[in-house]
């Protein structure tokens, strides 16, 4: 399979940050299926961005919320900078639900990178109800949650380019998803992602509260070294384990995701001690072809994941959104 340069992981993993202009590039023609529904490539969805109000559940809320865009996202930003003290930027609104309210993505400036979402409510005519809206809606945990995740970013952060590298040499036929889709999905790295593991039955509260003291260790002291951090860590989650999560995307339109290589990735990592440590893992592959009038539905999605006491893997391929049997 012929790989571009520019399409490689590298390119997008070893860029400064992830600050990659795709506004001006050319549009990239639109590939058709067979049934006649258009797909467009990922460079192409991430230069239209995610939010096109003919891809919501409420297209008219959202062209509202997007008159008033500023407003809104003073109000996330005031609440969020508060409880965090740290400067965030809002990177999307996108009115998802069947009631006058719309979910703001927001992350973090600067290191360690915090990334969640909150709920706000809207006037009829689209303005916020007020900052208590933003306050109240959105349960504190999704905070927690992404504290814990950003801190095992920086903490790892040696680490998780090594697996960006080595990801990148042996597999050039695969890329990272485009920035601002990372970004729609409140990703801090391209590819790969780090948390607690919640895979474990039972044992969800146990992870909430192991994210609490980190949570809190955050708000002690915002500064700490990535060696601190990683001793905070381990503290934390005895007995939690920890789940890896990797993102992979085909690097060219037009070919064809099968399961025999997301099944190859998926052995190679769990078996691999440079990706050893953890308890549970979803390696997960999209087409670099998505559905035209959709936010981000792949063409075809594959994920295949496990945990340390299933000795096989589980495989959900899915296109256009729906399961294949």
């Amino acid at each position: 399979m012929r790989t571009t340069p520019t399409g490689r992981l590298g390119a997008l993993v070893c860029a400064a940050g992830l600050a990659i202009t795709l506004g001006g590039c050319a549009a990239v023609p639109l590939l058709t299926r067979q049934d006649g529904r258009a797909l467009v490539t990922a460079e192409e969805l991430d230069r239209l961005g995610y939010e096109r109000p003919e891809t919501l559940f409420d297209p008219g809320l959202q062209r509202k919320a997007l008159a008033h865009r500023d407003e809104i996202a003073a109000a996330v930003e005031a609440v969020v900078e508060r409880t965090l003290d740290r400067d965030v930027r809002i990177v999307g609104i996108h009115a998802f639900y069947p009631y006058r309210s719309v979910d703001v993505s927001w992350r973090t400036v600067d290191e360690p990178v915090l990334a969640a979402s909150e709920l706000v409510g809207l006037e009829a005519d689209g303005s916020v109800l007020g900052e208590s809206a933003v306050a109240t809606n959105r349960s504190w945990l999704a905070i927690e949650s992404a504290v814990t995740e950003g801190v095992m970013h920086m903490a790892h952060r040696e680490r998780v380019a090594e697996m960006n590298a080595y990801l990148s040499a042996t597999y050039p036929e695969l890329t990272a998803r485009p920035p601002g889709m990372v970004e729609y999905w409140s990703g801090r790295d391209p590819v790969i992602s780090l948390g607690f593991d919640r895979s474990r039955l039972g044992e969800g509260a146990d992870v909430q509260a192991s994210e609490r003291v980190v949570y809190e260790a955050y708000l002690e002291d915002r500064n700490r070294t990535d060696a601190e951090w990683r001793e905070i860590l381990e503290s934390a989650g005895v007995g939690r384990g920890h789940e890896l999560r990797v993102h992979l995307m085909l690097a060219e339109p037009g070919t064809e995701l099968t399961e025999d290589l997301a099944q190859r990735v998926a052995d190679d990592l769990r078996s691999n001690p440079l990706f050893a440590g953890f308890t549970y893992w979803d390696i997960t592959t999209l087409s670099n072809e998505f559905v035209l009038g959709t936010i981000a539905t792949p063409h075809q999605e594959i994920s295949v994941w496990t945990n340390e006491r299933i000795a096989d893997w589980n495989v959900d391929h899915r296109v256009d959104g729906g399961y294949v049997e």
